[in-house]
């Protein structure tokens, strides 16, 4: 399930931090984001990227215990929750997590 709090889209994955950063960093790709900055450590990483029409989006990953990572995602100043749920769904598809109904 996501938790939409304040423009963020948060969900844990029950993966390690280097894989959901990789899938992150894919699904980047996948949505046709430019990365502008990357930041990598084994608690705590982000992602920073801009949509075709220049609109900020700010990736945060953080490690949690037994292998799970909290990914928070936001688009915009305001953020968006459809284009939020919509990268979510290609980390998913990367990782093969099912989406849940």
């Amino acid at each position: 399930t996501y938790k939409y709090v304040e423009g963020n889209m948060e969900k844990d994955y029950p993966r390690p931090m280097q894989e959901t950063y990789n899938a992150a960093l894919e699904a980047a790709k996948r949505l046709n984001l430019k990365v502008t900055a990357t930041k990598y450590s084994p608690t705590q990483s982000n992602i920073e990227a801009l949509t075709q029409d220049g609109t900020k989006v700010k990736v945060d990953l953080m490690a949690r215990p037994n292998g799970i990572t909290t990914v928070k995602i936001r688009f915009g100043l305001m953020g968006n929750q459809e284009w939020s749920a919509y990268y979510h769904r290609q980390i998913m598809n990367i990782l093969r997590i099912p989406d849940q109904p």
